[in-house]
């Protein structure tokens, strides 16, 4: 029996760190237990777990900015026992001959079949650099010299590799970490076909490739298993919304599954890439979030660093689109870079600042120049810091402003400290507003999505009716459903009195729905409406805070809301008789004692009610 340990280097700083783990451990340790008899793994956070764990081999994943902490760690093991130590990860990979003498083996690249052909020459007790160089995408020490193969071929069949072992990877963080609650990640794919000048993503995985469909839903149906308490899961490709077709595939899937009702799932797009037959696909797949890589608020710094395809307009479009489709988008931006001007910074928070309702979360980092990319080749070219003296550790996201290098020569570290808080103030204030709701619109949107048509397939049932047109302010689940035929106005109404219309959240948008009412030709009608005594409505207005949620915000289009009583007068008074009401109430646990709070002193009936289906029949 061989035993091989794993270490995951990170400060866990962020508590978000301290919930995830690494897949790509996860990913190879499952790899080798699969290829390999005779193999035991373990994943540690520190040499003591490593130590604890009595291991033959050793292997080490760090970014650029943990490889202090990776060394450090590497030679307690080493003093220890003199075991080989393998590192893998981003550094090692962009910077194959930065190997250190407390590291025996780099892999550079991907590590699932670079570690398998290690392994098997330990067990063949071949780990010497003879044997070592036929082995494509390794680094090693021969001669005090460092000596490369060349990168690790991209595994081409992705669905060869095992899926990642989540037992393995949340262990060690559930020791470490008392309150540990997983956050759950999926690789659909690797790589990225574009070559941002900061990213050293696609430096490490440089072509694209994607699992089957199959693949993916087994490892999702895996998680729904294995852990029950999971309703949320991060697909973690760095494009998930590059190829349409591969898209449409994995889509049908996940429906045919049943897990688009199982599962919330966040993304990574491109805003170049994203389309309104995009935002439908990831609507039917029960996408809550998109994030988007925008950088900047300035063209010319989108196109340096991002190149051509993006800018200023295009965040503004697929912003407005992820609004029509009611989907959240997330908001990456970039500040500090070398060539950042203060008009460029003013940019940026214009972008995130006057759009800040369109943003369900953001977040703002401070360039770092990342050995390998074009941003830190600029800085070397610039003399902006000595590599040779530089610690990696300031090479930290989050800024610091004793330590962290700064590459802008435009604005002084007095003034950009003061404006990088400011961004942060301001991302976070916009990104607690969602964390705080996420429940609350977890709830509403998997109502809206899958509940909802139901009840309007339901009603038009009872009714006889084979189908209804259809109004609405935005896209919805109800534009793609059979026997719904939407409109895009009024005037486009078929004749015929006995056809239905459906009004999904129409009357809420017009200025005057009274009006409108008095002027349709007389038909049945289905209006979908929130109901303005729900209890987080109240709550928002009581607290003064009625924009400052992203429900508010959500609801920018609206300028009304109906209570059943309000609805019942708008109707009436345009010869319309309520034949039937539907209540769609919140499936969460509403707190007990602001209810009755509301009850006693706002005695609006049902504040469990989120919105009324009501039917409508003309008067004659």
């Amino acid at each position: 029996m061989i035993r091989i340990g794993f270490l995951y280097v990170d400060d866990f700083y962020q508590p978000r760190s301290q919930r995830v783990g690494s897949l790509g451990l996860a990913s190879i340790a499952a790899w080798l237990e699969q290829e390999i008899s005779g193999i035991e793994t373990q994943i540690g956070l520190c040499a003591g777990d490593i130590i604890a764990f009595e291991p033959d081999l050793v292997g080490i994943s760090a970014y650029t900015e943990t490889l202090p902490a990776a060394l450090a760690e590497a030679r307690k093991i080493k003093a220890w026992r003199d075991l080989p130590i393998v590192l893998g990860g981003p550094h090692i990979a962009t910077n194959a001959y930065d190997l250190h003498p407390e590291i025996d083996i780099g892999v550079v690249g991907e590590g699932e079949e670079a570690m398998e052909s290690i392994v098997r020459a330990f067990q063949a007790n071949q780990l010497h650099p003879a044997h070592l160089k036929t082995i494509p995408g390794l680094s090693f020490h021969e001669n005090g010299k460092i000596v490369n193969t060349g990168r690790c071929p991209p595994i081409q069949n992705l669905d060869r590799l095992a899926h990642p072992n989540r037992a393995k990877m949340f262990a060690p963080l559930a020791t470490h970490f008392p309150d540990f609650k997983p956050l759950f990640h999926v690789h659909t794919a690797r790589g990225c076909p574009y070559r941002c000048t900061f990213c050293s993503a696609p430096l490490v995985n440089p072509s694209w490739r994607f699992h089957s469909p199959e693949w993916v839903v087994e490892e999702l149906e895996s998680i729904a298993k294995h852990y029950p308490d999971c309703d949320q899961i991060t697909l973690s490709d760095d494009l998930f919304t590059l190829k349409k077709s591969r898209l449409e595939a994995l889509v049908k899937a996940i429906r045919a599954a049943g897990l688009h009702k199982r599962f919330f799932f966040l993304c990574s797009s491109r805003s170049n890439t994203l389309s309104p037959e995009i935002c439908r696909l990831l609507v039917d797949m029960n996408m809550l979030l998109i994030s988007f890589g925008m950088e900047s608020g300035s063209d010319r710094l989108i196109k340096q660093l991002k190149g051509v395809g993006t800018s200023h307009a295009d965040y503004q479009r697929v912003l407005e689109l992820c609004q029509c489709h009611g989907l959240y988008a997330h908001g990456n931006l970039i500040i500090g870079d070398q060539h950042e001007e203060v008009s460029d910074l003013k940019a940026t928070w214009d972008l995130l600042a006057q759009g800040h309702d369109l943003f369900a979360t953001a977040y703002v980092t401070h360039m770092t120049p990342f050995p390998g990319t074009r941003v830190w080749e600029q800085a070397l070219e610039a003399q902006r810091f000595d590599p040779q003296s530089l610690d990696y550790r300031q090479l930290n996201l989050e800024f610091d402003p004793q330590d962290t290098v700064l590459l802008s020569t435009h604005y002084s570290r007095e003034f950009y400290t003061e404006a990088h808080q400011k961004f942060k103030n301001l991302s976070e204030g916009i990104s607690a507003r969602f964390t705080e709701e996420s429940g609350l619109l977890k709830d509403l949107l998997s109502q809206e999505r899958w509940v909802l048509p139901e009840m309007i397939s339901e009603l038009l049932a009872e009714e006889g009716w084979e189908f209804t047109e259809l109004l609405s302010p935005f896209e919805s689940v109800l534009n793609r459903q059979a026997g719904i035929h939407p409109l895009e106005s009024k005037s486009l109404l078929s004749p015929s009195e006995s056809k239905p219309l459906l009004l999904n959240h129409y009357l809420e948008t017009l200025k005057d729905p009274g009006q409108f009412l008095a002027e349709l030709p007389a038909r049945p009608l289905i209006s979908i409406d929130y109901h303005m005594g729900n209890y987080y409505h109240l709550l928002l207005l009581l607290l003064g805070k009625w924009q400052e949620g992203v429900w508010g915000g959500r609801q920018r289009l609206f300028l009304r809301h109906f209570t059943l009583k309000t609805l019942v007068q708008l109707f009436e008074s345009n010869a319309y008789q309520l034949k039937k009401s539907k209540a769609m109430k919140f499936r969460l646990t509403l707190p007990d004692g602001p209810i009755k709070l509301l009850r006693q002193y706002l005695p609006v009936p049902e504040p469990e009610t989120f919105a009324w289906i009501t039917l409508w029949q003309p008067i004659k």
